[in-house]
């Protein structure tokens, strides 16, 4: 069976802040005033997605019981590890889309389109303020990734 092993000195040391981004924006622009709620907003989602990550990955470390009696609880055990690893990595990408988003508010592009640069509707942002893509450019992108899928599969 596999077995994680991680200081616990250095999870929580990575996760506490030091050697994060400047997430406060210190030398860049001034934040529009109808982005500020968005900017706090995404920075308190951001400081507790942080918090939840750092309680994961201190019980990610507990090391499983190797071996025993019961196979089963092994099993189960490993199975329960490999699911908690699963979502810390969907987590960790979503501080990411987070910092990008608050990077995107420091440097006034918060709110526009990358594929389309048409401002994003309001309601998408409030609904997902990390998003980087009006809902269109969203369904066309998904709509493309699934054909592309199809297209590989036969």
């Amino acid at each position: 069976m596999k077995m994680l092993h991680l200081n616990k000195r250095l999870v929580r040391g990575r996760i506490s802040g030091k050697n994060a981004l400047d997430l406060n924006g210190a030398g860049s622009q001034p934040i529009k005033r109808g982005w500020k709620a968005y900017y706090q907003s995404l920075l308190k989602l951001h400081q507790r997605l942080l918090s939840d990550r750092a309680d994961q990955l201190l019980e990610i470390a507990e090391p499983l019981e190797c071996g025993g009696m019961n196979i089963a609880k092994s099993a189960s055990d490993e199975a329960s590890q490999n699911l908690a690893l699963c979502e810390v990595r969907a987590e960790q990408i979503t501080l990411h889309q987070i910092e990008e988003a608050l990077e995107r508010i420091r440097n006034g592009t918060y709110g526009i389109c990358q594929l389309t640069h048409l401002p994003i509707e309001k309601a998408r942002l409030q609904a997902v303020p990390w998003t980087q893509f009006s809902k269109a450019a969203a369904e066309h992108l998904e709509r493309d990734l699934r054909h592309r899928k199809v297209k590989t599969r036969g």
